[in-house]
């Protein structure tokens, strides 16, 4: 009995597939409307049978990059992917611990934006090594496969800088401080926020309130923002008493309540006359506890706090809104990732300024290019 010996391995669909996007992606890729090779051609050339061909080229059209056209052949798309397919990448899902409301206007964006052009964003969620690694290497194939043109990451996670990013040179934006930790765009909401805290300080001070209390959350409670928050307080004579300044979890933003309960228990002399909350996740909580104390805002005290516009926490009671209008912010993100596509220069980070609910303009700012 003799044994057949193949002169060369069957050749997989995969192979077949990543040949025909590399005649869109690849150093030598076709232009838009190009006409690639036939499928009897590519079948003589791997040598597989016709249904295999067909499997390959069904899933290269699916994924964007071809467009069946007839008579005429298969055609190069005019919109391929790579060029038009962007990504918000999450590090969570609606529902759990970790989402917050900024995620959410974030998604909404994203949901939306690029309607009416031949670009959109997909949303990927729990798209990091340290939540999902099975997300995780859903987007990290997304990549290999080159069917995305860019990636805006809402967190600055150490994902961003892997090998395989890099090595795809593809552009990424992320939500991050003054110092992203990785190498790319950073945005930074209020500059860690030093402007949040001054324009808040500012405005409870021009309306004559001095003992000002403060709710923060474990990202603003870093002893650099406790140090800004007192220079605030002491430069205009206000004033700073440590019992003032509190904390509880964005994610498990209860506490809030029983926060206000002990900071305004005290005598009327002695307990806050205004009341700032820098996050938005808190404000319900926040709200709730004046409300069990009987306190009128602004009557009894002032109350600022943070909003991710046009959405803002609901309460009961007339706070002061500062935040960040996100649709403005997402633009601008989107804007960091064209930029970066077009090989044109961004800066390291660009810092939004915030605003005031009645104010129209929201200012930013690119720093160390």
């Amino acid at each position: 009995m003799t044994t057949r010996i193949r002169t060369r391995p069957p050749v997989k669909h995969d192979a077949i597939v990543q040949h025909l996007r590399s005649l869109v992606v690849g150093e030598r890729a076709l232009g838009a409307g190009e006409r690639v090779p036939t499928r009897s051609d590519i079948g003589d050339h791997f040598g597989v049978s016709a249904m295999t061909v067909q499997r390959a080229f069904d899933r290269v059209i699916d994924e964007g990059f071809l467009v069946a056209a007839g008579n005429a052949g298969t055609l190069v798309a005019d919109y391929p992917p790579h060029r038009h397919r962007f990504v918000l990448s999450v590090p969570g899902h609606p529902g759990d611990s970790r989402w917050v409301r900024f995620w959410d206007l974030l998604v909404h964006e994203a949901n939306h934006w690029g309607e009416g052009t031949p670009s959109h964003m997909v949303v990927m969620q729990d798209a990091d090594p340290a939540v999902d690694a099975v997300a995780a290497d859903r987007l990290a194939q997304e990549i290999a496969d080159h069917r995305v043109a860019g990636i805006l990451f809402v967190t600055d996670s150490p994902w961003i800088t892997t090998s395989l990013l890099k090595g795809a040179d593809i552009p990424r934006v992320t939500f991050s401080g003054l110092n992203p930790s990785s190498d790319v765009s950073g945005i930074s909401l209020g500059a860690e926020g030093k402007l949040w805290f001054t324009r808040a300080v500012e405005r409870l001070h021009a309306r004559g309130r001095r003992r000002i209390a403060l709710i923060t959350v474990p990202g603003l409670a870093q002893p650099r923002h406790l140090e800004l928050w007192q220079g605030l307080l002491e430069e205009r004579g206000l004033v700073y008493d440590p019992a003032f300044i509190q904390m509880a979890g964005q994610w498990d933003a209860r506490w809030a309540t029983n926060l206000v309960l002990a900071l305004f228990r005290g005598p009327v002399d002695q307990r806050p006359d205004a009341l700032v909350v820098t996050d938005d996740n808190l404000v319900e909580q926040v709200s709730a506890g004046l409300h069990q104390l009987g306190l009128r805002v602004p009557d009894d005290l002032d109350v600022i706090a943070h909003a991710n516009f046009p959405l803002a926490a609901p309460t009961a009671l007339p706070f002061t809104r500062l935040g960040f209008d996100i649709p403005q912010v997402f633009t601008l993100a989107m804007d960091l990732l064209q930029r970066q596509q077009r090989r044109a220069g961004v800066p390291r980070v660009t810092v939004v300024h915030p605003r005031f609910a009645d104010e129209s303009e929201q200012r930013s700012d690119g720093v160390t290019p």
